[in-house]
């Protein structure tokens, strides 16, 4: 009977070890969960049907080297077309220079950054390019999927190195969250 009593035990104690091994594995794995679903983890979401055709464009009223809407540069505000809280987002964006003669040039920043200059090409803004080319005639057309960093009210502002640049921003494929 004694023996049995031992067998028992150890049964029990085997039980509660494999049934406590599990739980601390699913605390484990929620844990996990957890801080992948944290503010401090942003990810990446696919916009299911992103809008057709461009998004915004400025092919006039442009001045050289500002960003602000006020000094000639272009503000977009794309609040409509992501969640609120959206950091950053993917679109397809096309310029070209029209004259060949200028450089071929253009920055994005959030809004009012003022982490960047309202001068990007006077002020070496290296970092900020969206395109990036000495006068060339081969180069004359630029295009390409590109990371838009967004203000919390959803909006960015671009600039260009001349006048004679239009910009072109397709509807955000992706959104930074």
């Amino acid at each position: 009977m004694e023996q049995y009593a031992k067998v028992l035990r150890r049964l029990e104690e085997l039980e509660s070890l494999e049934i406590s091994d599990y739980i601390k594995t699913l605390l484990d794995d929620a844990d996990a969960v957890a801080a992948r679903m944290t503010l401090d983890a942003p990810s990446w979401h696919k916009i299911a049907n992103p809008g057709t055709g461009w998004f915004a464009s400025k092919t006039a009223g442009w001045t050289a080297d500002r960003f602000t809407i006020a000094t000639g540069g272009f503000l977009v505000n794309f609040s409509a077309q992501v969640p609120t809280g959206t950091k950053a987002i993917r679109v397809f964006t096309y310029i070209i220079n029209p004259s060949d003669a200028d450089l071929h040039r253009a920055w994005a920043r959030k809004a009012s950054d003022p982490n960047i200059s309202n001068t990007p090409l006077a002020s070496s803004e290296d970092s900020h390019h969206l395109f990036y080319t000495n006068t060339d005639t081969a180069n004359r057309a630029m295009s390409g999927q590109k990371v838009i960093w967004l203000s919390d009210a959803g909006k960015a502002e671009f600039a260009v190195s001349s006048a004679n640049l239009d910009i072109y921003i397709a509807y955000p494929l992706e959104y930074l969250l």
